[in-house]
């Protein structure tokens, strides 16, 4: 099954959305389409892409490849876009905020594979790998969420002592904040507050409070999930409301929300399969009024209510029709003003569920794992999904990510906050994990949600991109022919057969898009400007706005979840930290020093050796005459001189001078050993008159290595490989099922495999598995 094929089509489930807005809408005014529409004008100043990024493991060691997968999805449907052309990867060295490594890769079908090879120069510590398209992130963006924390060492060795300082304790501050359902606290209705303890550092606190209602206590509460909770309230106009910690020993902040005299409220109450239930009310100082549901799931509307409010009004919602996800659920006046706003967590369930089935448990080394991979829906329908697979060793798990394609997509990317243990809110053996969610939601809600109103207002209509995929440039000359069409000649370093002619614009402008940086795919692009006569033309590259400092103050604004620790967790993982025997029998060089005994420059590319070898040749003006006289000017002219050779030993006179008679007189003669003149790459560019751009970065093949069952281990060489399988483009077929075979190494441990990916129809899985592999 090919996956270009194989996913449903965007423009197919948007009309399923615009169908559906004419099922429900039917037989409403005019205004509802003005509430949609607006809503939708308000999303699409969001960007339009969200990138997550997966990596073959968590740690690495410098010197070896890190290989990663970037999903490229449609923001609002998570359908893989087929809006860019390429995508910018960097390496970020967290602790000085430095580029490492800056490449770009090419999309292909809302997917991009790669890898990065990470330099024995990089320090030990945490980096970030992130990765941006034009159309991810525009000049109104706010946060940026599309990146991966990783880990590098000089040796893993060091993994050992790292860990031990990982635990995280909370400080000696207490913050409490309160959050009314609906988003305000109204007289005489009574209102779910939610309410979460943090210390200084934002980290959650397990605490507990005692509320008052002018000085008298009037209820209990403390922590149920990550330092957070809730109450219910029925708050009194003119009363006063204070709170009590009851760790009194700790410094105590929080202020109490404001009780408004008059106003409207939603209040969730549950949610099930099929349907959730709201409440809705207003105070007794309120008269009946018409209101508006909006229903909206990363910014698209799904469904539109209009109802009348006296006092209460309990009002059922169908959910089979929608995705998994955070909805945001709005309600409206006739003026369309919102009034209350809820963020609900719905259809946990609509999922990929993910399989997989070993041949074994346990294996000895470098025998061969096979893997069956299945992919089927809530109700067992199998999936055409696009996955990609990992299988490391357990010693480069990095324990402090908790990020998975699930958690990015449904969560992390949906809030502008650091999130606290995703993972928990999706693992079904966590009996409470969706009274967790609802927690999280009540208490980050929707101040904090990407898609709300407010955050969509503060962004500029139209989403100008911050970015482009093309590079612009544009000719400059103080003297140009008239009357000529201007060209310029681009081709690839490693096959000016490649070369194609662009016609320059009126403006002397041109561009260069992704599809000739494709053709330079591993390699460079040359630019030669055509001349006609004694032209001289030169071409100069416009601001490339990727490097504008406005892209920087964005990713300033990153956004990961946090992975807290007890302290028997990090004492489990440091006693996992055995390493495998053949650490401790290699001994690690500080320092290995290569000499050899002639120079010799090394270009970057070998159409740049080219031009150094057309300099030496054909541009360098040197000569020698018949006397073997290096530059002799008393045969300057002679026709029998000849080119010099490189290491051929010549005579060269000091101090030659004409006098007027014709005569010449010298002052000694060397004996030198010829040398071509050595020229920077720079030099030989404006020499030929050439302009170079980086192509995209080349590709490579993840090595998987093939043994023979015959084999023994004496009959092969040490396989010391820690990421046993790396395969970005698994695809299961119509079946929902694909297999993948691969050998195990020399290490002797428990190797930790992980899957995940995306269906056709935006739906998102990933599954863990785990074996054991022995000593022969």
């Amino acid at each position: 099954m090919n996956h270009k094929n194989g996913f449903q089509s965007k423009y197919h489930f948007r009309c399923f959305i615009i169908s559906f807005f004419i099922v429900v809408l039917h037989g409403f005014s005019q205004d509802i389409d003005f509430l949609v529409s607006k809503l939708d004008e308000l999303s699409s100043r969001q960007p339009e892409e969200s990138l997550y990024v997966q990596t073959d493991k968590g740690v690495y060691e410098t010197e070896e490849d890190l290989w990663f997968k970037c999903y490229v999805l449609d923001s609002q449907l998570l359908l893989p876009s087929l809006r860019s052309d390429l995508v910018t990867i960097e390496l970020i060295n967290d602790n000085n905020n430095n580029i490492v490594w800056k490449e770009k890769y090419q999309v292909e079908k809302g997917f991009v594979n790669g890898h990065i090879f990470l330099n024995d120069s990089l320090k030990s510590g945490e980096y970030s790998l992130r990765a941006y398209t034009c159309n991810s992130i525009n000049k109104s963006s706010k946060e940026f969420f599309a990146f991966r924390k990783i880990r590098v060492y000089k040796s893993i060795i060091e993994k050992s002592k790292d860990v031990k300082t990982k635990l995280i304790k909370n400080d000696s501050v207490i913050n409490l904040g309160l959050f009314p359902e609906g988003g305000n606290l109204i007289s005489g209705i009574e209102s779910v507050v939610g309410f979460e303890f943090t210390d200084g550092k934002g980290l959650p606190v397990n605490s507990s409070g005692v509320l008052y209602e002018d000085d008298k206590v009037l209820l209990n509460f403390k922590a149920e999930h990550e330092g957070m909770g809730s109450f219910i309230l029925k708050p009194k106009q003119g009363s006063t409301y204070h709170i009590k910690l009851s760790d009194v020993d700790r410094k105590f902040n929080y202020t109490f929300p404001e009780v408004l005299n008059k106003g409207s409220a939603i209040r969730y109450s549950y949610n099930i399969k099929d349907h959730m239930v709201l409440k809705l009310s207003q105070n007794e100082n309120d008269n009946s009024k018409r209101v508006f549901l909006s229903f909206q799931i990363r910014g698209a509307v799904f469904k539109i209510v209009k109802t009348i409010i006296d006092k209460e009004k309990v009002i059922k919602v169908p959910l089979h029709d929608l995705p998994q996800g955070i909805v945001c659920i709005t309600m409206f006046d006739d003026n369309f003003t919102p009034l209350a706003e809820r963020l609900v967590y719905v259809n946990p369930f609509k999922k990929i569920y993910l399989k997989v089935e070993q041949n074994k448990r346990e294996f000895v080394t470098k025998e061969k794992v096979k893997l069956s991979i299945k992919a089927v829906d809530e109700n067992g329908n199998p999936i055409i999904a696009h996955l990609g697979i990992r299988v490391y060793d357990k010693l480069f798990q990095n324990i402090s990510d908790p990020k998975t394609i699930e958690t990015h997509y449904n969560l992390s990317d949906q809030l502008v906050d650091n999130i606290v243990n995703p993972s928990y809110y999706f693992d079904e053996n966590n009996k409470n994990r969706l009274s967790a969610v609802n927690l999280l939601l009540l208490t980050h809600g929707w101040r904090r949600y990407v898609w709300n109103e407010k955050n969509l207002k503060d962004r500029e209509v139209g989403g100008e991109m911050l970015c482009s995929e093309n590079i612009d440039f544009r000719l400059y000359s103080n003297k140009l022919a008239s009357n000529k069409n201007r060209f310029v000649s681009v081709f690839s370093g490693k096959d000016e057969k490649s070369m194609k002619l662009i016609l320059v614009d009126s403006l002397n402008r041109l561009k260069i898009t992704p599809e000739y940086l494709k053709f330079s795919e591993g390699s460079y692009l040359y630019l030669k400007p055509m001349v006609f006569g004694k032209e001289e033309i030169k071409l100069k590259q416009e601001d490339d706005i990727f490097e504008k400092n406005t892209i920087q103050s964005i990713l300033e604004g990153s956004f990961y979840p946090i992975k807290t620790s007890k302290e028997t967790d990090v004492e489990t993982e440091t006693e996992s930290l055995q390493l495998p025997h053949f650490y401790n029998d290699v001994t690690e060089l500080e320092e290995v020093v290569l000499t050899g005994k002639t120079k010799k420059k090394v270009f970057r590319d070998k159409y740049l050796g080219k031009l150094d070898s057309l300099v030496k040749v054909d541009v360098n003006s040197d000569y020698v005459c018949k006397s073997k006289y290096l530059n002799c000017p008393v045969h300057k002219n002679d026709s029998k001189n000849f080119k010099p050779v490189e290491g051929e030993k010549y005579m060269k006179y000091v101090g030659f001078q004409w006098h007027d008679n014709g005569k010449y007189s010298i002052k000694g003669i060397d004996h030198i050993v010829y040398e071509y003149p050595n020229f920077t790459e720079q030099e030989l560019l404006d020499k030929f008159n050439l302009t170079i751009i980086k192509g995209l970065y080349g590709k490579r093949e993840f090595y998987s290595p093939k043994y023979d069952a015959s084999l023994t281990t004496e009959d092969t060489f040490p396989d010391y490989r820690n990421t046993l399988f790396w395969d970005d483009d698994v695809v299961t077929d119509e079946n929902g099922e694909a297999e993948v075979e691969f050998f195990c190494s020399d290490i002797n441990t428990t190797f930790i495999g992980e899957l995940e990916g995306v269906g056709g129809d935006g739906l998102l899985g990933n599954v863990k598995f785990d074996f054991v592999v022995k000593k022969r």
